[in-house]
């Protein structure tokens, strides 16, 4: 369980920022969907503009499929993978768990993202037909700006590894050396 905490922390982290970037934005496009599907909705458009960090710190507008909104971000999302990475690293014991927890969560945010574009965009009556939106954003995401795809797998992975390896250095208790005390030939 220990080691599933990380990705958990980070994944809130970017659930957190992803939902407050995107707080204005429809849940329901030309269906009502139920209470349960609007929370998935709200979830679904919380990771949505997680996917292209650094395409939305240059400035691309981020297109919300719901209802239709297209959001500039800016470096928010860039940000909030940081603050992952940093936060995974922290509660890591080592690098190489922070390290596997780091790409846990991006792997775990691109396959969530997928499942709920599959589940929510139908049940919603989405502004943008679902095939036409999971083309293009996959599209995007692999062809026009493959920089993004790799960014959420190597920003918090760097991160989270840095972080830990500082962390661990700065509370490793110090040993104190004695210093070496001379003895003389006859001592032996």
């Amino acid at each position: 369980m220990a080691r599933i905490r990380p990705v958990i922390f980070g994944f809130s982290i970017l659930t957190l920022a992803g939902a407050i970037a995107t707080l204005g934005t429809q849940t329901a496009g030309m269906v009502a969907p139920s209470d349960q599907m609007r929370v998935l909705a709200t979830l679904f458009n919380a990771l949505a503009p997680m996917l292209s960090p650094l395409s939305s710190a240059a400035g691309a507008k981020v297109l919300m499929p719901i209802g239709g909104e297209e959001l500039a971000l800016g470096i928010a999302p860039l940000i909030a993978w940081a603050a992952a990475g940093v936060a995974i690293g922290l509660m890591s014991r080592d690098g190489s768990e922070a390290a596997t927890a780091s790409l846990a969560l991006a792997s775990l945010t691109y396959i969530l993202w997928l499942g709920l574009a599959l589940l929510v965009l139908p049940s919603t009556g989405a502004a943008i037909p679902w095939g036409s939106y999971l083309d293009m954003v996959v599209s995007r995401i692999l062809v026009s700006t493959p920089l993004d795809f790799f960014s959420i797998y190597i920003i918090p992975t760097i991160l989270s590894a840095t972080t830990t390896s500082l962390y661990q250095k700065a509370t490793r208790p110090r040993i104190q050396e004695k210093p070496i005390e001379r003895r003389r030939i006859w001592d032996y």
